[in-house]
């Protein structure tokens, strides 16, 4: 299994997963495919993984694992993917015995590092831990924002169904707003754009995305379809929301959709069972639903051309 897909200029990076199983460990194992053909392997780990978790920035490629108790950062050479270094975070608030690390990068900021309830702020250049709190939530996804200015996360209270939406300053922490999605059966994800926040969780057999603006954690879009059942934002099963390259991509159980993620306008579908899609220079890299990595070429109007 595939997860956690990260594009780069001269190379594609994934995290290879020896099993699909939940709630045991794995074995975890960074990867590095160029376009020559060659496939590097990182040193592999057993632990657990949430997603994101894996990511580039400061010049190193940082993989966060869960170990035990645990949150095990790993800072890797980019082309070799050696480990030049390892931090051990302990994990302080959670009601879970495994722990399901996630992470995101911010521009010009710290990396961020998530796991049970707590948060930590990593220098991206070293790994030494700046700051570290308890969001008071089971974090299950997080983004920042383009600009890197602003922080999202979504989590959820153990026992209790909802959402927990999130909005922290990227650069201290420092929790701006915070909203309850009532209707959600259990956290969904969080996929930071200009302006807001795209939230995608189900609230039955059913689900759809919907955008908050960063001003208060009010729905701005889609515009609430009342004529059709379903449509690109509201599918059986749920549709869930990514944002890359400034586009906002949808998929469902067969679909794959790109979006202006500000004005929510549908540029261009098709017939796709892929997730985790994430674009960079003009190309899309996603996980089909048979596994391994596919590399999709959208139609220029997807960026808006």
């Amino acid at each position: 299994m595939v997860q956690a897909i990260t594009p780069a200029t001269r190379a594609v990076y994934w995290l290879a997963l020896s099993s699909q199983m939940s709630g045991s460990n794995v074995r975890v194992t960074p990867t590095r495919y160029v376009a020559s053909g060659r496939i590097t392997h990182g040193m592999s780990v057993s632990g657990v993984v949430g997603n994101p978790a894996l990511t580039i920035t400061g010049g190193w490629v940082w993989v966060v694992i869960g170990v035990g108790a645990d949150a095990m950062v790993e800072q890797l050479d980019p082309t070799t993917l050696h480990v030049h270094a390892e931090r051990s975070l302990s994990v302080k608030n959670t009601l879970y015995p495994l722990q399901y690390p996630l992470l995101t990068e911010t521009l010009g900021g710290p990396l961020w590092v998530a796991a049970g309830e707590d948060m930590w702020a990593l220098d991206p250049s070293t790994g030494t831990v700046e700051s570290e709190f308890d969001a008071g939530n089971e974090i299950s996804s997080m983004s920042s924002d383009p600009s890197g200015t602003l922080l999202y996360t979504g989590g959820e209270v153990p026992g209790e169904s909802g959402m927990i939406v999130t909005e922290y300053s990227a650069r201290t922490g420092r929790q701006l707003d915070r909203s309850d999605q009532q209707l959600a059966l259990a956290a969904g994800t969080v996929a930071a754009t200009n302006g807001g926040v795209w939230v995608s969780y189900r609230s039955g057999m059913a689900g759809s995305p919907q955008e908050l603006s960063s001003k208060d954690l009010s729905r701005v879009a889609p515009p609430i379809n009342t004529k059709h059942p379903f449509d690109t934002f509201f599918q059986m099963m749920g549709v869930s929301s990514a944002v890359s390259e400034g586009v906002l991509w949808l998929t469902s159980l067969l679909d794959l959709s790109c979006v202006d993620p500000v004005t929510s306008a549908v540029r261009a579908s098709e017939a796709a069972g892929v997730s985790d899609p994430t674009a960079l220079g003009g190309q899309l890299y996603a996980r089909p639903s048979s596994g391994g990595v596919v590399v999709i070429t959208p139609p220029r109007a997807c960026f808006g051309k």
